[in-house]
């Protein structure tokens, strides 16, 4: 008898096809225009502000707000009208698919090992160490998006989170960047050993189902057991009370950093929380934007000791929200002097240097948080104004006279440098004799700067004694202003100046350098992935300003960010941060005209080969990155091109990308 079983069961799967089909392709997401407020908004502007668009989390669609829509869309040739419609919010979430409202989780609930065995027997305890229990973590949906798979050479915001929740639950993924690496490879499939799957190193839709489920196991904890013949002394005396001891800051290969919560950065301004080097020391290392998620390495009353994208330092606890870690870590009270609690405690939270954020302009009729602390600032200097949160005359007159005091351009708006000097520990107060000292800058020459030169060779600086700014003395303003808890703009300005010539000033120290040694040690991209593209035809016309570049330089291993400036011949460029900077250093040596030899990651995911330089020159826009200007990134051009128009440094930059080129490829150019 024929079985029709088979073609029954195709029949209804075919109909529940049919019939799910519409519900998958209904969704569209609502316009969103100016004047609206709420949740949405609010989701809006995160995943604007991650994707690195200058933008307030506010959940208001005010002017900002539509000014970042537009130049989203012109980024993305979408059409530029400001309004958030669903094919803007479907390009948006695509991208950054951890702020859709449709997936948005709640976090995880991590709480520490649970020992039910005290006994001293150490056998006993050690076996109890080694069957630790776990309270299991909880998701109210999975933060990931979307299906697929993903492996070695991968990107995507889903291979974040993956790398994330694995760091979570004790697997050593890296840093958490979006690219599937060896790291990250190795760490997933231990995962898949612990949790019984199968161990191919691909994060499938069952790896992520059981890495975000409820139960998912965590890394197995290894403790050592003495040798047999050792003898173990167990005391039973009451151990010492602990000293606080600021960890040392150059990490030891052989001792792993264990993390013991999550926290995100939470600031009452929404402004970045600076990274510092030690508790209490005034010199930062990097900026943590506000509602970063971190990994807390330890913590205490005050401090907590985070690792930030491969950066270990120090932040203030009462700036990170612990609400979705369930973490009993013990605490230890550090010994704080009042010079600490002056200058790291205010008593007005807003107007803590940890959480000012100077990158944005504050003008006359503006309102709203950056108002106050800007407000409340120059009240704390003895400016006269009243604090109303609105900038209004009284402000402008009180910026305007900061500014005659502290040697800055009077106009009224409490721009970048303005703020720089205001929330500086040397900044000037109402009343005082005005600072009589001129910014110095990078390839400038005058008696002041000879005497510049001195006073920071005197502090032991690594500087030429001559009247020359070089890259030297550029160097040196930067490494005085990070260890001074200045902001790391590479320019001598009249506030740095006035710190400088003061009993105040903080010699030179080593220790200051911020990056651990696994600091940007990314994967590299497979030579196989590593494209050649063409300036004009294939770069150019796609690629526009305040982007984001990735290099990986082959010759170190070492990669870095970079933000596009100007576009025209070649890519001006500036490093993204401070610790960008840093890294590049790292990288190419101290800043000089060598054209290196680099893989760059366009904005839309693809590798290719270029050249660029380290050395500051002329002007550039990020104001606390510790480079004075902006350098050139070069990618491949025509040769005869590039003879007539740029026939010496051009041509040399065109050399090493052909050089570089035929590295990976075997392929000699003839154009």
């Amino acid at each position: 008898m024929y079985n029709n079983k088979p073609l029954k069961a195709l029949l209804i799967i075919t109909l529940c096809f049919i019939i799910l089909l519409p519900e998958v392709y209904a969704f569209r997401y609502s316009t969103l225009r100016p004047g609206n407020e709420g949740v949405d908004i609010k989701n809006m502007q995160s995943a604007l502000y991650f994707l690195n668009f200058p933008i307030s989390v506010d959940g208001k669609y005010g002017p900002q707000t539509q000014q970042a829509v537009l130049s989203f869309q012109r980024a993305n040739k979408l059409t530029a009208d400001g309004l958030a419609g669903n094919q803007t919010l479907s390009r948006l979430y695509s991208l950054a698919p951890q702020y859709d409202t449709r997936f948005i989780s709640t976090g995880s609930t991590i709480s520490k090992p649970v020992n039910s065995n005290t006994s001293s027997n150490v056998n006993n305890s050690q076996n109890a160490a080694l069957n630790t229990e776990y309270t299991s973590s909880t998701y109210s949906s999975a933060p990931y998006v979307g299906l697929g798979k993903y492996r070695m050479g991968d990107e995507s915001n889903n291979v974040r989170l993956l790398q994330q929740r694995l760091n979570e639950l004790g697997y050593d993924a890296g840093r958490a960047d979006a690219v599937f690496g060896r790291k990250t490879y190795n760490a997933l499939k231990e995962f898949q050993k612990q949790a019984g799957l199968r161990q191919d190193g691909i994060a499938g839709q069952e790896s992520f189902d059981s890495l975000f489920s409820n139960n998912a196991p965590r890394a197995s904890i290894v403790t050592a057991v003495p040798e047999a013949s050792e003898k173990v002394n167990i005391s039973t005396e009451k151990p010492a009370e602990p000293v606080y001891t600021p960890a040392p800051q150059a990490e030891s290969t052989l001792s792993p950093q264990i993390v013991t919560s999550i926290a995100k950065v939470d600031t009452p301004n929404r402004g970045s929380l600076n990274l510092r080097p030690e508790p209490k020391k005034r010199g930062r290392i990097s900026t943590i934007p506000n509602g970063t998620l971190l990994s807390v390495l330890s913590k205490e009353n005050t401090w907590c000791r985070v690792n930030y994208n491969g950066i270990i330092g120090y932040v203030m606890t009462e700036f990170l929200n612990f609400s979705n870690s369930n973490i009993n870590t013990p605490t230890i009270a550090p010994e704080i002097n009042k010079q600490d609690i002056a200058t790291e405690q205010p008593t007005n939270s807003i107007q803590n240097p940890d959480t000012l954020d100077i990158s944005t302009i504050s003008r006359p009729g503006d309102k709203g948080d950056d108002v106050k602390i800007l407000q409340a600032r120059l009240l704390e200097l003895g400016y006269s104004l009243i604090a109303s949160g609105i900038y209004d005359d009284g402000t402008k007159n009180a910026v305007m006279e900061f500014q005659r005091i502290n040697g800055l351009v009077i106009d009224g708006i409490a721009g970048a440098n303005t703020k720089s000097a205001l929330y500086s520990a040397a900044a000037q107060k109402a009343g005082e004799a005005p600072i009589s000292y001129t910014t110095l800058k990078l390839d400038q020459k005058s008696e002041a700067i000879g005497a510049l030169n001195r006073r920071l060779k005197e502090l032991g600086y690594n500087v030429n004694t001559s009247d020359s700014f070089d890259i030297k003395t550029h160097q040196a303003v930067t490494n005085f202003q990070i260890i001074n808890g200045l902001n790391a703009t590479g320019s001598a300005n009249p506030a740095m100046q006035r710190l400088l010539y003061s009993d105040d000033a903080r010699p030179y120290d080593a220790s200051y350098s911020g990056l651990s040694e696994s600091a940007g040690r990314g994967d590299k991209p497979s030579t196989s992935s590593v494209k050649l593209l063409h300036w004009y035809k294939d770069i150019k016309p796609s690629l526009g300003t305040r982007q984001t570049l990735t290099v990986y330089h082959p010759g170190s291993g070492i990669s870095f960010k970079l933000r596009t400036y100007s576009l025209g011949e070649h890519a001006d460029s500036e490093p993204l941060t401070l610790s960008d900077t840093q890294l590049m250093n790292r990288a190419f040596g101290p800043p000089s005209w060598n054209a290196n030899g680099v893989y760059v990651k366009l904005p839309n995911g693809t590798w290719t080969v270029a050249a660029m330089h380290n050395r500051p020159h002329l002007s550039g826009s990020i104001p606390d990155n510790g480079f004075d200007g902006h350098l050139c990134v070069h990618f491949l051009r025509d040769m005869e091109e590039t003879k007539r128009v740029s026939p010496n440094y051009g041509v040399t930059n065109q050399n090493v990308i052909r050089k570089l080129w035929k590295s990976i490829s075997g392929e000699e150019l003839d154009y």
